[in-house]
């Protein structure tokens, strides 16, 4: 193997385990130069260092997924052992219930968007109708009458 190979293969190593560009170049060993910092930021971004980086962080992302889903699926079982207490004074209130629920809610992305984004462009030949209504406002009454 050419030995800008094996130095390509220590910089992606580096870049794995969360360096910056900067010091995966210092760790791999190029040399520092007036140009070093953005060789080693174009370097980065190569396809061929991105790839071995993502086959670097393969195994570790994989394990972090299954414990996620292990945690996520934990936290289920336990809200839902608090939302299916029964409200007395030995066990759950009615606030640690609602609170239960409602964590469940988002956990699991059931609850539907705070704000939703209507702009942007459309396309050409739709037509975009608008029905509002607006509640008449009270008759005021002026003060300078009398009645």
């Amino acid at each position: 193997m050419a030995p800008s190979r094996v130095r390509l293969e220590v910089f992606a190593q580096a870049l794995a385990t969360g360096k910056t560009p900067v010091e995966a170049a210092k760790a791999a060993g190029y040399p520092q130069g007036s140009c070093f910092v953005n060789n080693a930021r174009k370097r980065a971004s190569r396809k061929d260092v991105k790839a071995m980086v993502a086959e670097l962080q393969k195994p570790v992302k994989e394990k972090l997924a299954k414990t996620i889903e292990a945690n996520f699926e934990w936290a289920t079982k336990r809200l839902l052992e608090v939302g299916n207490l029964p409200i007395g004074m030995c066990n759950a209130r009615a606030s640690d219930k609602v609170r239960a629920i409602e964590v469940l809610a988002k956990l699991h992305g059931w609850n539907a968007p705070e704000k939703t984004n209507v702009s942007g462009e459309l396309k050409r030949g739709v037509t975009l109708n608008v029905t509002y209504t607006r509640e008449p406002r009270p008759q005021e009454e002026d003060p300078t009458k009398s009645t």
